[in-house]
C-alpha cells in the first residue's frame, strides 16, 4: 500500500513506543521476561502465538521436528528412516 504524502510511518513509531515502554518497565524492576513468564502461565497459547512472530521460521521448524522425533517411538523412527531412504534411492 502506497504511502500518502505527508503521512507517517506507523510501524516504526509504535516499534519506538513498545522499546520505550520496555524500558521503562525494566527501569521501575518489572522487565519484559517476567511479563512473558506471567503471561505463560496463565494465557499459554495466545502466548506462544503472539511470541511466535518474532521467532525466526528456521527456529519453528527445527523446533516441530525435534518434537516430532521425540515423541516418536523406536519402531516409528526405524520406520521412518526407512521410508526416508527409500526416498532418497527412488531419486
Amino acid at each position: 500500500m502506497a504511502n500518502r504524502k505527508g503521512s507517517k510511518q506507523i510501524a516504526p513509531m509504535i516499534r519506538g513506543a513498545f522499546i520505550r515502554a520496555v524500558k521503562a518497565l525494566e527501569d521501575g524492576g518489572t522487565p519484559l521476561s517476567t511479563i512473558i513468564e506471567k503471561q505463560l502461565k496463565e494465557r499459554p497459547l495466545e502466548t506462544l502465538k503472539a511470541i511466535s512472530a518474532f521467532v525466526p521460521k528456521e527456529m519453528l521448524i527445527e523446533a516441530d521436528i525435534t518434537t516430532q522425533l521425540i515423541e516418536m517411538t523406536d519402531d516409528t523412527l526405524k520406520a521412518e528412516i526407512r521410508r526416508l531412504t527409500r526416498r532418497i534411492e527412488i531419486h
